[in-house]
């Protein structure tokens, strides 16, 4: 009789997210002490927009809370590398929190003190940082110094879920702080490990959508922690659907093709875990006309001429808002050092982890994974887990 090989667990790749913009302060963007309708949960809520270019808004979410009845630690590390578990009396002893890594800790730097050095502007002031266990602290800290508009680089990783038999995700806000740069264009960068297989990529279709849009689309999954489905507990890692476009070189599309052959087209059977980087677009394209196709009337010039208009303003008014559009768009695949050879550096995937079975997860199985400790699930944090919209009764 055959021995079953048995299935490798599904494990979390990287994911970081940097934005940096304006900062879109609203009535709606603290939401204050909250109560759970179903339990004695109380927390705080951040849902917090970031304008990076014009029309182009991303918007990322914190939250933290307690259980009164269930005082279950918070799990952190140190710096020296020592996992601890810190009580919810304890979070904000600065002892304590001191000795943690910055991993462990919600890092928010919105306020600038001492002197800039010399020759320097005002901006170039260090920040003074604080930390926070958990973001029930940090909301109201934040709500305190975050000013509408202002520009700030916000940090933190994607979380997953599924909500109505929708593969979701949502940019989950760890660090905040003041830009190094109070003015300009902001941008809004991710770096995400995803799974590729035989079917991410059909060159027939996705070149013959490739036409019409400009961008080939890869049909990637993405790991993450589920704590419960539709109040079930489920306790393991499992996949989410994460499609990622990559835009073709109208100068160069042969290289394009080439792009895409080498890291997304696989053969039969074959599973393939890869880091890639890329742009992060959410709100609305922007169509501007060349300056050939700008026709300014006489009225027009002749503000322009005194001054009172540029031809660069004149030019955006002439810019149409397109469809709303949500898209990860792949730029170049993730680079580091190779483990075995520090002098070498590698693409950072893998064609032989997985293999296709160990991408479909038995629930019923109720198998159990460990997860990082940058992630929380409500066994062992009084922070939320990752499907906390549901576990509240929000939704």
């Amino acid at each position: 009789m055959t021995e079953q090989k048995q299935k490798q667990k599904l494990q979390k790749g990287k994911s970081y997210i940097t934005v940096v913009g304006n900062a879109k302060v609203s009535e709606f963007t603290f939401s204050g002490n909250k109560d759970s309708k179903t339990s004695d949960y109380q927390y705080k809520r951040l849902n917090l927009g970031i304008e990076t270019t014009k029309g182009n808004v991303v918007y990322g979410e914190a939250m933290g809370g307690y259980s009164p009845s269930q005082n279950y630690p918070i799990k952190a590390r140190t710096e020296a590398g020592e996992n601890v578990d810190i009580s919810w009396a304890d979070r904000l002893n600065e002892s304590i929190v001191g000795t943690l890594n910055k991993f462990s800790t919600i890092n928010v730097g919105l306020v600038r003190i001492g002197d800039a050095p010399e020759g320097e502007e005002e901006d170039k002031r260090k920040l003074d940082v604080k930390r926070f266990l958990s973001f029930y602290d940090a909301h109201d800290y934040i709500q305190e110094h975050l000013v509408d508009g202002t520009m700030i680089m916000a940090k933190g990783s994607y979380a997953f879920q599924n909500y109505k038999e929708e593969d979701q995700k949502k940019f989950e806000i760890t660090d905040i702080f003041l830009s190094k740069t109070a003015d300009g264009e902001g941008f809004a960068n991710f770096v995400q490990t995803v799974l590729i297989d035989e079917d991410s990529f059909n060159p027939k279709t996705s070149m013959k959508d490739a036409k019409e849009t400009g961008e080939i689309m890869i049909s990637a999954r993405a790991v993450d922690y589920v704590s419960k489905i539709d109040g079930k507990k489920v306790g393991m890692n499992m996949t989410f659907a994460l499609p990622i476009s990559v835009k073709i070189n109208k100068e160069n599309p042969e290289m394009t093709t080439k792009i895409v052959n080498n890291l997304f087209k696989l053969k039969k059977g074959k599973i393939r875990e890869i880091t890639l980087e890329g742009q992060i677009f959410e709100g609305y394209e922007q169509s501007e006309v060349s300056d050939k196709d700008i026709q300014i009337s006489k009225d027009v010039q002749e503000l322009i001429d005194m001054g009172l208009y540029s031809k660069e303003e004149a030019k955006e008014k002439m810019t149409v808002r397109g469809n709303k559009v949500s898209k990860l768009l792949f730029t170049r695949p993730f680079i580091l050092k190779d483990k075995d050879d520090a002098t070498k550096l590698k693409m950072d995937s893998s064609d032989d982890k997985y293999v296709p079975e160990d991408l479909f997860v038995d629930i019923e199985a109720k198998e159990e994974t460990t997860t990082d400790l940058g992630g929380t699930s409500e066994e062992s944090s009084n922070d939320t887990g990752e499907n906390w919209l549901m576990d509240l009764g929000l939704e």
